[in-house]
């Protein structure tokens, strides 16, 4: 069986129509409609999984197919520890 390469997605997270997770290398992207907020228990596995990671980039897009027709898309870079 072949291992991911370190740019393969590996989904970590997915609620349909509201929010999904994955990694890709030492990123952690996040796709969540507008409706999940960050104090949401909706959100908590991935407030865990980002834990202290540095936010690189934050913008809200359309998208008929998410809560609200909105989705708000976050990207973490996650130190070694996270990553791990």
């Amino acid at each position: 069986m072949n291992e991911p390469q370190e740019s393969t997605p590996i989904e970590v997270i997915a609620k349909d129509c509201l929010l999904y997770a994955h990694r890709i290398g030492d990123e952690i992207h996040v796709y969540r409609s507008v409706l999940v907020r960050d104090t949401d228990d909706l959100y908590r596995p991935v407030a865990e999984l980002v834990g202290g990671a540095e936010q690189v980039h934050r913008e809200t897009v359309a998208d008929p197919g998410m809560g609200f027709g909105r989705a708000e898309v976050l990207v973490y870079r996650a130190s070694q520890a996270v990553a791990a």
